[in-house]
């Protein structure tokens, strides 16, 4: 189940859109430190897929 996105940008289609440039890597980062556990769990497995947004091959 999908709990959140963001789409990644190259740095060419940042400038074009006038947004700041993130690596996949600081997005993920981001991503965990926005990230709140539910206290009652003992385990927590994260998944990441960072292509399933993608619509170039």
């Amino acid at each position: 189940m999908p709990l959140h996105f963001k789409p990644y940008y190259r740095e060419e289609k940042c400038r074009e859109l006038g947004v700041a440039v993130e690596s996949k890597v600081d997005i993920a980062k981001g991503f965990i430190k926005e990230f709140h556990a539910p206290s009652n769990i003992k385990r927590l497995y994260v998944l990441t897929d960072s292509w399933y947004t993608s619509t170039i091959n």
